[in-house]
């Protein structure tokens, strides 16, 4: 098992895709990626393992906010950094972080610059 466990949840499997691709094409080949989809499948893998750094899409279905979703998964991250993912970071919830009670709220198109910013390099 990798030493860095990253849990991305999203309901768009592209995302999913786009993630892993950017951790394999060298952003940190070392880390492990979990993706789920849905909120009680995050919940059920948190409860099984620990990760690092979990990744929380702004609005995943069917909630309309991590307003909604944050408040259901926190108990279950630990010790892990939560960031929100977003592809419209004008929600005036993600204006300040910690309001919400995520580490930082990240665009999602900007995403590769964001895990070679915040990763550690492979083998490190």
């Amino acid at each position: 098992m990798s030493d860095l466990q990253i849990l991305l949840i999203d309901d768009d499997l592209v995302e999913h895709r786009i993630f892993r691709k950017f951790l394999e094409d060298g952003v940190n080949s070392d880390a492990e990626l979990t993706c789920v989809s849905k909120l009680d499948d995050a919940i059920d893998i948190l409860n099984e393992r620990a990760f690092d750094l979990v990744f929380l899409d702004d609005r995943l279905s069917p909630y309309s906010s991590l307003l909604e979703t944050l408040p259901r998964i926190h108990p279950y991250t630990g010790g892990a950094k939560i960031f929100a993912i977003s592809s419209s970071l004008d929600s005036p919830h993600l204006m300040d972080a910690r309001k919400t009670g995520v580490d930082r709220v990240y665009d999602k198109n900007d995403l590769k610059a964001v895990l070679s910013s915040i990763l550690p390099p492979a083998g490190s």
